[in-house]
């Protein structure tokens, strides 16, 4: 080890220690959310698609239902720090497995050092270069529990012999990750198609990790299928009319110019002239890359669905400046010049190290929010949780066009949440569109109104918190939700048993020192109504 090697491997050690632990404290985020809300929901006994209205399809719960159970036991850990803990297990399993795989590699093979290094650059891609509201999310999982398959069917490694024990594990893993989303199968599909076209060989097709995946996704399509025809005949219609209205085309745009700039670093110095043994990779990868690109534009365009593309870009400034350092080697034994290799690797070293700059600041910023007293929306969790918390709501429901304070309260107070939509996603389309969608889909607007009216009725939540809040998604003002689903009978008499008992207020002003900001003024006001008999 060089001077040089024990100077940063303890920095690099420690950045990855207290990006873990970031992720730790900071899991409570985003999407994973209301999936821990429905798992939990889940292992109380409700019904996905039934009592759970959830558009993604099941296996995201499934996975999320270890963290809850695992919570519920070991009270002392929040079901997202679990999730965590999970995900950093199996990512050093698929670490361990892409160790051995790569030991397989002819510039790898009895070159400790380079296996290490490589080790590391996959911690920092899974773990250091994931923003903590999407780590273990849908996407992450996607990226991490594929990597191995992947992986083994690199160029150098895909006719190398490996034991029985690691294929199966590669090919459970494989089947995990490509049946998260459905959008997967493109992935899935295009690495067929690499393996055909560079082997001339349909070997991939019969491979027993293949054989796998064949199984357990077809098990898995079978038990949506036959288990949950509601996800097929309810659920997908209302999003495909509604949820896809609100795609994101341009916030990929962002993304696809960080994986130009990190692609562009990387390949400044590349020439296809020169050969190694690490070249074929090269190639493969930038095929996954496509693959993934296609995955992100066969979303709906949410920037996350380009984090993986991000990734693997990455990666591939890692295997890029490894590969540049072997040829600056290899030139060097051959009294070559080597100068423009040492240029290339230093290139995509930086292309890391600014990557890591941007990602320490991230992760700086979350030290500073853990105080919720520094920013707006923190404070507003604050008041509506104190609030809430007054009422005793051991079980409730909401009606709101967000989703965070309502899970949040389920969680930390241990009350049922009885009602099935966690947030009415699909609500805006029919306040922004013209009157022939609300026309052609007012049965969307029945079931919601009928699901709750049946929800009441059954569960009798205690207690509702209905969103009053000024602003709605953000751009819309306020929309009075009861009068809007009071045309639908069945809803209007089940509201027979509730009556208002009170306001929590969470909006907040702009602060002193930007006068021009918005300040807090969705999901922010609630209406509380209480159970009562009717007269």
């Amino acid at each position: 080890m060089t001077r040089t090697d024990r100077y940063l491997l303890p920095v690099a050690l420690f950045l990855l220690l207290l990006a873990s632990y970031v992720q730790f404290l900071s899991a409570n985020a985003a999407d994973k959310n209301w999936l821990l809300l429905a798992a939990r929901m889940l292992v109380s006994g409700k019904k996905l698609y039934t009592d759970i209205f959830e558009i993604n399809p099941p296996l995201i719960v499934w996975l999320y239902t270890a963290p809850v159970w695992i919570s519920e036991h070991l009270t002392f850990l929040k079901d997202y720090n679990v999730l965590t803990l999970l995900g950093f297990a199996l990512i050093a399993l698929v670490i361990g497995i892409s160790m051995r795989l790569i030991a397989l590699h002819p510039a790898f093979a009895q070159e400790k050092k380079k296996q290490q290094t490589f080790a590391l650059l996959l911690a920092y891609i899974f773990i250091f270069f994931t923003a903590p509201m999407y780590f273990f999310d849908r996407e992450h999982i996607l990226l991490v529990l594929t990597f191995p398959y992947v992986l083994r069917f690199a160029p150098a490694i895909a006719r190398q012999p490996l034991p029985l024990c690691m294929r199966l594990v590669i090919g459970l893993l494989g089947a995990v990750g490509f049946c998260i989303k459905p959008h997967a199968i493109i992935l899935f599909a295009l690495l067929q198609l690499l393996y055909l076209l560079r082997e001339r060989s349909f070997a991939i097709l019969v491979s027993i990790e293949n054989l796998i995946i064949y199984v357990l996704g077809g098990a898995y399509i079978a038990s949506i299928v036959f288990t949950m025809p509601e996800y097929l005949h309810t659920v997908l219609p209302m999003a495909m009319a509604t949820y896809s209205a609100y795609s994101r085309k341009l916030s990929g745009i962002y993304s696809i110019v960080t994986f130009i700039v990190i692609m562009g670093i990387t390949f400044a110095d590349f020439r296809p002239r020169h050969a190694s043994p690490m070249r074929r990779e090269v190639y493969y990868f930038l095929g996954v890359c496509v693959g993934y690109l296609a995955y992100a534009l066969a979303n709906n365009g949410w920037s996350y669905t380009y984090n993986p593309l991000i990734s693997i870009a990455r990666f591939m400034a890692g295997w890029v400046m490894l590969e540049f350092l072997w040829l600056k080697h290899d030139h060097e034994l051959r009294g070559l010049p080597s100068k423009p290799f040492l240029f290339g690797a230093r290139a995509c070293g930086f292309n890391l190290f600014m990557n890591a700059v941007f990602y320490l600041l991230i992760f700086s910023s979350y030290f500073f929010t853990f105080d919720c007293e520094h920013t707006l929306s923190c404070r507003s969790d604050r008041i509506f949780m104190r609030e809430a918390k007054q009422y005793h709501p051991h079980s409730f429901g909401m009606m709101s066009l967000e989703f965070g304070k309502g899970s949040e309260l389920a969680r930390e107070t241990e009350g049922s949440w009885d009602t099935r939509f966690n947030h009415l996603w699909m609500l805006p389309k029919f306040i922004l569109s013209n009157p022939d969608f609300t026309r052609q889909n007012q049965w969307i607007i029945d079931y919601v109104g009928n699901a709750y009216a049946q929800d009441l009725e059954r569960w009798k939540p205690e207690i509702l918190y209905i969103d009053a809040s000024p602003v709605f998604f953000g751009k819309q003002p306020y929309f009075d939700l009861i009068a809007y689903y009071g045309a639908v009978p069945a809803f209007q008499k089940a509201w027979a048993h509730y009556q208002h008992a009170g306001v929590i207020d969470a909006c907040l002003p702009p602060p002193p020192d930007d006068p021009k900001s918005k300040g807090v003024q969705f999901d922010c006001r609630f209406d509380v109504y209480s159970r009562v008999t009717p007269p």
